[in-house]
């Protein structure tokens, strides 16, 4: 049918794709006040009790694993801000209270940038060159889609 990609097509995109879209986790930098990791699509930031499936992993529990020094007495990372479970990039955790909140500020102020690169299948309407998206991303009523808001 017009729009769908028979499963051989589907084999050839997938097995086609860069390395750079292959998801793993990785520790990007590191010193004595935070930690940027690189999280997998498909990745929750926190489990939710009974309603996961065995084996999932989640930020909050590879910080645990891997870096012990991003969580609070109670065991939590010190998440400084989200990634959505189908979006792919770096975070931020803090080791302390105070970076945290320096951190977070600087999100909340701006004084930091966030960067967002989608991967397009089909043919954008706009011409092909890089093309800038200024407006907010927000849900779809589809599952795990993003849409473009209009206002």
């Amino acid at each position: 049918a017009d729009g769908f990609l028979s499963a051989a097509a589907a084999r050839r995109l997938l097995l086609g794709q860069p390395e750079l879209l292959v998801c793993r986790w990785a520790t990007v930098y590191e010193d004595e006040r935070i930690l940027v990791l690189d999280k997998p699509c498909g990745v929750r930031m926190s489990l939710p009790t009974g309603e996961h499936w065995q084996g999932e992993e989640s930020v909050q529990g590879w910080c645990s694993l891997n870096h012990p020094s991003t969580l609070t007495d109670g065991g939590d990372a010190r998440l400084c801000h989200n990634l959505d479970f189908v979006t792919s990039g770096l975070l931020v955790a803090a080791k302390s209270a105070r970076s945290a909140d320096d951190v977070s500020r600087a999100f909340r102020e701006r004084s930091c940038q966030k960067l967002y690169v989608a991967l397009v299948f089909g043919h954008p309407e706009w011409p092909l060159s890089p093309h800038v998206m200024d407006a907010r991303i927000q849900p779809s009523q589809r599952r795990f889609r993003q849409r473009i808001s209009s206002g």
